[in-house]
Order: structure tokens, then C-alpha cells, then sequence
């Protein structure tokens, strides 16, 4: 193995008061001597020396693809007001090859990263093409043990609800009403099926769904509990064995003519060469960077409005503490904190005379400072560390609900303050 990371520790701040470069901390190769280059890992930030962040496979990774991603993790965690900096990992693979060829390669990368991983100081999770027992095959490499806690985290189930919550408060922007319109998603994930089994639920049609084996459309709805069903038992093999619908091609599923269009997907979907022909009257992401800066743009001069995807998809980040805290205290929580949070950032942008993802942007990034700011101060620091090690003990330590329920919805409130 070889690889060029220095110490964590050396990534803190020169003193106080100070402030982000625009450019990441950290940013490189991962490879090994025999299988050659795995992919790319990026640290956009980090506070007092930690940062978290998704591992993605996929076979046309980049570096600049992964250095926007932790760009936007880090936008993310400034809007949760999240103590912690942003990083991704880029693995350059098939997520559907053969499980050995599969493990061996994510054993590879996990014993090329241990100078980040040790210590705890680089906390990883599941992203696109990605699952929890992927990053346990990862950890296990160098010898972590992995907390499970008392039930698996739903990270897809909180990123659905606030990708929900956002297309209500953009709907509300709009004068619409969120119940009755239509819905396409590009991905059936994770992320994919729970924004359509949350929106379903709240009478939006889900019409059109795709995977990477393509894309199927019913301008009547689809039969979201037969979709899920489908999925668990065949993959992204849904949409060629769903009946009740037409087969189109993946990327006429971003053209259909609806009133919300939740890319879950491909980083960069929506570019330059299609923005103009998105027909949707809402966009309203599950993944994360899906739309480039030039397709903003032509996004914005057409009307149409385009959630910001660090705001919309930022349930995955407060997953473990909204399980604790409760599911419905949770959801009213989420429903209406992003709801209204959305409907805002949606008008002052217009006022403005500016894309949406680019008001929101400038929000993020000085919570985030802000915050860098106050948990790298001696009393941060200390506060940080006391809370850390209180959760940690907690999902290595099952303890009465009661004990640990009041203190979790506190803190979930002033993460979504």
C-alpha cells in the first residue's frame, strides 16, 4: 500500500478566528500495489481534527466528482449544525459485481486508509452504490470494531422524509399543493424507495421510477408496495420486472412532463445538455450534487425551482440521533423545520435575483465557520469530546430509553435550530 495523508491532528486551525480556504484540507489517490487504483478520497474540512462522510462505488468516479461531494457534505453538516468537517471517498467499482471481487476491494481500500481511519478521526458511512455491511468490510480491514448499536440507523428513511419535507416547503413557495401532483425519481435506491413510499403516503403519484438497467413510466401511478417489494427481492432488476408499465429510456425520465422530479441518482445528472428540456415544475433531490452550476443557472431562468440538494437530502447526517429521539417527534421536527427552511431560502434567493443552491450555499457556509469556530474554542472542544463519547457509549451500550430520549430530541432540536 502507499499513500500520502499526513496526521489529523495536523489539520486544525492556526489559531483562532480562523477561516476555510474554498479549496479541500486533503485530497489524493487511494492505491494499492497489486489491484492498482482504487479511487479518491477528499477531506473538505474538518473540526478539532474529525470529519464524516459517504463511501460511493461507482466505475466512473473522478477526483473532481469527489471533491465536490465532500464540498457539499460539508455544506450539509454547516446547515444541521453538525460540529464535524466533510469528506468523501470515491471507490472506482462495480456495486454489483461478484461479492468476493467486491469484498477484496473494499478490503483493499480500508487497509490503505488505516493512517485515517484509526482513532476514529475519519468516520465513514454508506453512500450511492454502498451498504452499512460494505463499510463494516472496510472497517473490519484494520481492525475496528463496528458499533451496530441496538438497530440499524435508516439513514434512507430521514433523507426521504427532508427530501418530502423540501418539496413541500417549494410547493408552498409555488402555491401548490404538495397532494395530487406527480412524482418521477431517477434511482431506486435506498434513498429512491423511500421518497417514494414517503410521498406516496402523502397522496403524490409516483409515475416514473429508474435504476441502472433503465426506466419505467405510467402517467397513472405506479404501485409504490409492489416497487418496494420488487426491490428487495431483485435489485435494480425492478423496472424489467414491473408490469403495469412502459419501458423508456433512463435519461427521458428526467424530461417527463411533472410537477416534481427527485434525482436520487447520478452526480451531475442534470447538465447543460438536458436542463433545458427538464419539463418538471420542482426539483427536488435524494443525492447529492445531481445538478452542475450551468444547469442551475438554466434552471433558475426558466422558472424552474431547484431545491437545494444539502438542504433537501440532509436527513442522512441526523439519522442516528433522530432514531434515538423518536420517529414521530422526528418527522414533525424534519416537516416542519425544512419545510419552512426551504420556503425561505426559496424566496429571499429570488429576491435576489439568484439560484437557489447559491444563496444557500453562502447560509451553510457561515454556520459552518461559525461553528468550526466555537467547537475548536477550549470549552467547544470540551463539550465536543463529552458529547461524543456519551453517544458512542450509548450504541456500544444499549441504555434505558428513557435516560438517553430527552437529552437526544434536545440536541436534535438545536442541530435543526
Amino acid at each position: 500500500m502507499r499513500h500520502t495523508f499526513p496526521d489529523m491532528e495536523d489539520m486544525k486551525p492556526e489559531g483562532e478566528g480562523h477561516r476555510l480556504s474554498m479549496g479541500p484540507t486533503l485530497s489524493g489517490e487511494v492505491v494499492d500495489r497489486e489491484l492498482g487504483l482504487l479511487g479518491y478520497i477528499v477531506i473538505d474540512s474538518t473540526v478539532n481534527g474529525r470529519c464524516c462522510g459517504g463511501v460511493r462505488m461507482a466505475p466512473e468516479v473522478s477526483l473532481p466528482q469527489v471533491a465536490d461531494l465532500a464540498r457539499t457534505m460539508t455544506l450539509k453538516l454547516g446547515y444541521t449544525h453538525s460540529a464535524i468537517g466533510g469528506v468523501k471517498v470515491g471507490i472506482i467499482g462495480n456495486p454489483e459485481s461478484p461479492p468476493g471481487e467486491k469484498q477484496a476491494l473494499l478490503t483493499a481500500f480500508g487497509k490503505a486508509l488505516m493512517p485515517l481511519l484509526k482513532g476514529n478521526r475519519c468516520l465513514l458511512g454508506s453512500d450511492l452504490g454502498t451498504t452499512p455491511e460494505d463499510i463494516s468490510v472496510i472497517l473490519a480491514a484494520v481492525g475496528m470494531k463496528v458499533h451496530k448499536g441496538r438497530q440499524r440507523s435508516r439513514g434512507g428513511f430521514y433523507t426521504g422524509l427532508t427530501v418530502l419535507a423540501a418539496a413541500a416547503g417549494a410547493a408552498q413557495h409555488k402555491g401548490l399543493g404538495l397532494a395530487g401532483s406527480s412524482l418521477a425519481i431517477e434511482g431506486f435506491g435506498d434513498v429512491g424507495s423511500a421518497v417514494a413510499r414517503l410521498f406516496s403516503e402523502s397522496d403524490v403519484k409516483v409515475v416514473a421510477i429508474s435504476t441502472a438497467r433503465g426506466a419505467i413510466y405510467n402517467e397513472k401511478g405506479l404501485v409504490v408496495d409492489k416497487l418496494i417489494e420488487l426491490y428487495n427481492q431483485v435489485g435494480s432488476r425492478v423496472v424489467e420486472m414491473y408490469s403495469g408499465a412502459q419501458r423508456i429510456e433512463r435519461s427521458k425520465l428526467l424530461e417527463l412532463q411533472v410537477d416534481v422530479l427527485s434525482p436520487c441518482a447520478s452526480y451531475h445528472s442534470i447538465n447543460p445538455q438536458n436542463a433545458a428540456r427538464v419539463a418538471a415544475r420542482i426539483i427536488c433531490p435524494g443525492a447529492n450534487v445531481p445538478t452542475t452550476p450551468e444547469a442551475e443557472q438554466i434552471l433558475f431562468r426558466r422558472g424552474i425551482v431547484s431545491v437545494p440538494d444539502f438542504i433537501a437530502n440532509c436527513g442522512g447526517v441526523l439519522a442516528d440521533i433522530m432514531d434515538v429521539a423518536g420517529q414521530n417527534f422526528a418527522r414533525s421536527l424534519i416537516e416542519r423545520k425544512v419545510s419552512n427552511d426551504v420556503a425561505h431560502v426559496l424566496k429571499e434567493a429570488e429576491g435576489r435575483g439568484m439560484p437557489p443552491r447559491q444563496f444557500a450555499e453562502l447560509i451553510a457556509e457561515e454556520r459552518f465557520l461559525n461553528l468550526k469556530d466555537s467547537a475548536e474554542a477550549r470549552i467547544g472542544r470540551l463539550l465536543v469530546e463529552v458529547s461524543r463519547f456519551a453517544f458512542e457509549r450509548y450504541q456500544s451500550t444499549p441504555l434505558p430509553d428513557l435516560l438517553i430520549k430527552p437529552f437526544c430530541a434536545w440536541y436534535a432540536g438545536r442541530r435543526m435550530r
